[in-house]
């Protein structure tokens, strides 16, 4: 802990003076006060975009709150307790371009012939399956921009989903000059994630992936790929910054994470407690559907053999065995906007 404490470098926001730290992985810090990015050289990144966030930490703390009493009611959870919040700025590269790939390959397609043949009592209908060789010879060529989280190591939680809502936003929405002032929260309140990654690094990042990418889309179009070749123009690159809201709730013994979109307020990722509750009517509902495709299998096979319904009693101890093994099992429930999952 000592080593590492100095192993930090601090430095003079080259725009207002106040002192900000350089941890040795760091390249481009962002100043707490006035939001000036800039490198270890003290070089200021001059094209500073965010994208606004729409509610303050208070604002967000209840939302988040709101939500878990919402999406844990039915699950017998009465009270939980919000234990940390805090608004996060996370960095990204955003690249523009225009990237043109010229493939050439063959497409192997199938197609069904079908002619009559005979005469009279013998007339019939053959049909056989032909294999055609396409030759493919296609461009595609489209304008880009493409989000580079500005981190190398450190996961964070919900990445996933937090980079994805970048990328559908790059694509749909111009960005505002950065402003402290629209932060809506005093600069003690806002956490800055500083950047590893340097913009001529990032440029080749990006590069890499969109060939990558438009790889995998020729390769989905030819059943033998003969030549990719994809050429890159690029029209600029901006720093961003995302703002997003993690907080941590207690319900029993058990911490459960979250994290909120600060510019829509959605729920990009958070954990569930699955509760005893919750598990009773998972398993209702389970023996009352089986109990259902029972009962229709019997009005439809009224004299089915005895092994079909050996079968079928079976199956409903099996599936008691193991529901009742999972009231001992600790799990939790990821849940989004869209969707839930079990860990």
């Amino acid at each position: 802990m000592s080593s590492r404490t100095l192993s930090i470098e601090t430095v003079s926001c080259p725009s207002c003076g106040a002192p900000t730290d350089f941890n040795p992985e760091d390249v481009l810090v962002t100043c707490q006060f006035c939001g000036t990015t800039f490198t270890r050289g003290q070089q200021e990144i001059p094209d500073h975009k965010f994208i606004v966030p729409k509610y303050s930490l208070a604002e967000a703390e209840k939302k988040i709150h709101d939500w878990i009493r919402e999406k844990t009611r039915f699950r017998g959870v009465k009270s939980v307790t919000l234990i940390k919040s805090e608004k996060l700025l996370i960095p990204y590269w955003v690249m523009h371009s225009r990237a043109i790939t010229n493939y050439r390959g063959y497409r192997r397609e199938t197609h069904t012939e079908s002619k009559t043949v005979g005469t009279g009592k013998n007339k019939r209908t053959v049909s056989k399956t032909v294999v055609y060789y396409v030759p493919v010879n296609k461009t595609i060529d489209e304008e880009r921009h493409d989000p580079l989280i500005c981190r190398m190591g450190a996961v964070l939680f919900g990445h996933e989903e937090i980079n994805k809502r970048v990328r559908e936003l790059v694509m749909n929405q111009d960005f505002e000059d950065f402003s402290v002032e629209a932060l809506k929260d005093a600069p003690e309140k806002v956490r800055f994630l500083n950047g590893e990654i340097k913009q001529s690094e990032a440029k080749e990042l990006i590069e890499t992936y969109i060939q990558d990418e438009h790889r995998d889309r020729a390769r989905a179009d030819t059943t033998e790929l003969f030549d990719c070749r994809t050429k890159i123009e690029l029209k600029g690159m901006l720093f961003l910054h995302f703002p997003i809201v993690y907080a941590e709730y207690q319900y029993g013994r058990e911490t459960y994470r979250v994290v909120m979109d600060g510019n829509s307020g959605k729920i990009l990722l958070a954990e569930l407690p699955i509760t005893t509750r919750f598990r009773i009517m998972a398993e209702l509902v389970t023996f009352i559907t089986l109990f259902a495709i029972w009962g229709a299998a019997q009005l439809i096979i009224p004299d089915a053999p005895n092994t079909f319904n050996n079968s079928v009693l079976s199956f409903f101890v099996v599936s008691a065995i193991l529901g009742l093994i999972g009231f001992k099992t600790n799990s939790v429930a990821w849940s989004t906007e869209s969707r839930i999952r079990e860990k």
